[in-house]
C-alpha cells in the first residue's frame, strides 16, 4: 500500500456527539520513516489513556504501511507530552530539523521490529 504524505488525524471520544478527546496525524518523510504531527489530548482526556490510544492506532497503521520508524518533536519542557511518548516507547533522539535548539525542542523516535 502506498502511504500518502499526510494522513488526517485519528481521534477518539467516548461520545460521538462530543469533540474528540485525542487526535494525532502521521506525515511520511522518506521511505520507512514518518513523523507524528498535531498530537493533542483535550484537558479532560489527559490521564485517561486517550492519547496513548490515538498514538497506538497510528503506530499499528504505520507498521501495516511499511513504516519502520516514527519521529516527532515536542517542547523540551512539555513534561506531560514527554511522559506520554515515553510510555509508548519513544526515546530521545537527535533533532531532525536543522537549527532546532534542543533545550527548547525535543526530538524523539521509535523504531518497530528492532530495526
Amino acid at each position: 500500500m502506498i502511504l500518502p504524505r499526510t494522513h488526517r488525524p485519528s481521534s477518539s471520544s467516548p461520545d460521538a456527539d462530543r469533540p474528540p478527546w485525542a487526535a494525532a496525524g502521521l506525515h511520511q518523510l522518506e521511505s520507512g520513516t514518518a513523523e507524528t504531527k498535531r498530537m493533542y489530548a483535550a484537558p479532560e482526556a489527559r490521564g485517561t489513556g486517550a492519547g496513548q490510544a490515538s498514538l497506538r492506532t497510528w503506530e499499528e497503521a504505520a507498521q501495516r504501511w511499511g513504516i519502520r520508524r516514527i519521529i516527532l518533536e515536542t517542547g523540551s519542557l512539555n513534561h506531560a507530552a514527554l511522559a506520554l511518548y515515553d510510555k509508548v516507547g519513544h526515546a530521545r533522539d537527535e533533532s531532525y530539523v536543522s537549527g532546532r535548539e534542543p533545550r527548547i525542542n525535543g526530538a524523539l523516535s521509535k523504531t518497530f521490529g528492532g530495526r
